[in-house]
């Protein structure tokens, strides 16, 4: 089975109707990011997506 990082937006989540949903079909790997209270986690955020650009 193919794994999927989510990635949920500033103050959000994912749901429990969407989760199930996805793990139809991955498995789910949903971190719970606090975007608040880390003051660089735009910067580690954009980091990992310019590894994952540079990969695929």
């Amino acid at each position: 089975m193919s794994k999927i990082l989510y990635l949920h937006g500033f103050d959000g989540s994912l749901y429990t109707e969407k989760k199930a949903v996805l793990e139809r079909c991955f498995e789910t790997v949903t971190p719970q990011l606090d975007y608040r209270n880390t003051p660089d986690m735009f910067d580690k955020l954009s980091d990992l997506l310019s590894f994952a650009k540079y990969y695929f």
